[in-house]
This record gives structure tokens, sequence and C-alpha cells, in this order.
């Protein structure tokens, strides 16, 4: 993509952002991009690699994307699947100097934010409205991890794909079934037994 077209796609995601944030202003935006970097990742691309510093958070602008670490049998777990306009990081980002092995990878085609936290913090204390942009990246990453550990702990593998269909029905269309059964905590096997047979209740 040559200057032009990447200063479009900006001019773009900047008014994505106070489209989707209306507690922004231009002048917060103008702010907030002094820590953030607009980037473009194949699908399968690698976004994130184990052993890094959590040192980002991301917004996602289109695209999906996967959360996950490796076992020490080498088995992945996925921790989230996140769609376009949320953001995701690292617990540890929380933890200064801290390292994390989350890794994160593109489903899709993705153009993300990538958000430096160090920066993000200094221009918190100049704006109100970035805090609350702040406090809510931090709350969708707890309540989509304790979405998971709540479902993973009480619910059935049915019950699981039910809610998860209800909360989040754009992941189907985005992932492929063996990454949303890896999130569910159940096969590929048994999570298409699970469609097919609620498919088959609508006919």
């Amino acid at each position: 993509m040559d200057r032009q077209a990447m200063q479009q796609q900006e001019q773009l995601v900047k008014q994505q952002f106070l489209t989707q944030f209306d507690f922004l202003c231009e002048e917060d935006i103008e702010q907030l991009w002094t820590a953030v970097k607009v980037e473009q990742f194949p699908a399968k691309g690698r976004i994130r690699e184990a052993g890094k510093r959590a040192e980002k958070i991301y917004y996602i602008v289109n695209g999906a994307i996967r959360g996950y670490f490796l076992e020490l049998s080498g088995e992945e777990r996925t921790l989230f699947i996140r769609p376009a306009g949320k953001f995701f990081g690292p617990p540890e980002v929380l933890q200064e100097h801290a390292v994390s092995d989350l890794i994160v990878e593109a489903l899709q085609p993705c153009v993300l934010l990538t958000i430096d936290h160090q920066a993000l913090m200094s221009i918190i204390g100049k704006s109100l409205s970035i805090a609350r942009l702040y406090t809510l990246a931090l709350e969708e990453n707890i309540l989509v991890l304790v979405f998971r550990v709540k479902i993973l702990a009480s619910k059935t593998p049915h019950e699981r794909y039910e809610i998860l269909l209800k909360a989040y029905p754009e992941i189907f269309q985005q992932a492929q079934l063996k990454y949303i059964a890896n999130f569910l905590g159940i096969t590929p096997t048994s999570l298409s037994r699970i469609i097919k047979r609620k498919q088959n209740e609508r006919t």
C-alpha cells in the first residue's frame, strides 16, 4: 500500500473511531494517534509471539483474530476469538515489564491499531475521554476471559455452543470450527455434531 493510500486508510479508521466511540472528539483522536500504529496482517499472520513483553493493546479495524497459548505438550488452548470493532491484548499488559506467553494470529486479513501501552498511560492523564476508552478496552478483555472460564466450568458442550452463538454469532462466520471447538473445550467432531443436531431441530 502506498503512502497516500495509507493516509486515506488512517483517516477512515479515525472516522470509524469517532463513530463507534462517540464520547471522543477529534482532539482526543489526534492525541491517541501519538500512541497508535496502523498495521496490516495476512490471514494466519502472526501478530504476537509468546515470550515477548506485554507492551501493547490492539483494536481490530477489520478482520478477526484468535489468542492462544501452548501447553507443555505442545497442544494449543484458545483463550479468545475476537471480531472487528473489538479490543484485545495480553492480560499481563497491566504489569510493568511483564512477559506473556500469549500468541495472537490473524484468522482473516486484518487491519489493526497497535497501541503502545506506556505511551497511552501518559495520554490518559491529559484526557478523561481517552481514559474512558482505556477502561472500556480493559473491561472487554476481562469479560471475554471471564466468559470462557464460566462456560467451561459450569456448562455442557451443547450449552457452551448455544451461549457462544448467541453472544458472538459473527465468530462462526470468521473462524474455523477447529478453533471454535478449542475455545469451547470440545473436539471439532463434537462441535460438528452439535451444530448438525441443532440444524436438524430447525427443519
